[in-house]
């Protein structure tokens, strides 16, 4: 598997990240031990999980984190890139979590679980656009001058937000954000369905990704895949899924990529 320099950070990265979101949901410890190994085997590094995947709230902890942590433990040699999350609404009273105190703790709970003294790479889950981006950057780069992350990125910002981070991280001499995870699929989208309810996703189509090339910095998309519907096709998969994807153009797409990876 081909790995690359995530722009602007000394991380080399495989092309393919492994999302890590079922793991302590539907995917056990030891089935998750085997795809790591696998993937590891494949030559893949990057791993994505969050604070939020696989929350057990009494516990409070992720269950995703758990386990890639445990993981770590395991094989210490292991050349993973984790990349995890913070700063994720509310799921109860839906409140806005982008500031210094609600990031602070998601981080450093993400420290604890992962067995991490720094995280590599560090996404804020969602935006909050009552605060200006000058400020949100400002509270990243504090956190990378404190040692508790290497590099950040964002996770659910529109392209309008990233431009004017970019605008602001270069006047003030710092790096900014280095990647962007957004919602994007090659698929289509039936018309009247959609993926997710979420209105806080923001998500890009192809038509999109020619403006996205102006920021200058990869896009990590989440749900490339369509949960799965690539893999699995119409025939063996959700009710749910196939409302959103099943039709004649996405079928064909599906019979290319696979001939592709085959």
């Amino acid at each position: 598997m081909k790995r690359v320099r995530l722009c602007g950070t000394e991380l080399f990265v495989s092309e393919v990240c492994l999302g890590a979101a079922n793991f302590g949901k539907r995917i056990d410890r030891d089935t998750a031990f085997d795809f790591l190994d696998r993937f590891s085997d494949a030559g893949g590094n990057f791993v994505d999980t969050a604070s939020l995947y696989a929350r057990d709230f009494e516990a409070g902890i992720s269950r995703s984190e758990e386990i890639l942590g445990a993981y770590l433990k395991e094989r210490p040699h292991s050349p993973l890139v984790v990349a995890t999350k913070g700063g994720h609404y509310d799921l109860k009273t839906h409140e806005k979590r982008i500031n210094k105190k609600c990031v602070t703790a998601d981080l450093e709970e993400s420290l604890r679980t992962l067995g991490r003294e720094t995280i590599d790479f560090y996404w804020l889950h969602r935006d909050d656009t009552d605060h200006d981006i000058e400020e949100i950057i400002d509270m990243m780069e504090d956190f990378v001058r404190e040692g508790k992350i290497r590099y950040y990125g964002a996770s659910n910002y529109t392209l309008k937000r990233l431009l004017e981070a970019k605008k602001y991280a270069e006047s003030a001499g710092v790096r900014g954000f280095s990647a962007v995870s957004n919602y994007w699929t090659m698929l289509r989208e039936n018309d009247g369905f959609s993926l997710s309810s979420d209105n806080t996703i923001v998500t890009w189509r192809n038509a999109d990704l020619e403006d996205v090339s102006r920021l200058g910095i990869p896009l990590v998309p989440f749900s490339s895949t369509a949960k799965g519907w690539v893999a699995k096709g119409a025939e063996n998969t959700s009710d749910k899924l196939n409302l959103v994807f099943d039709n004649r153009e996405n079928r064909a797409v599906r019979e290319e990529v696979i001939k592709e990876a085959a």
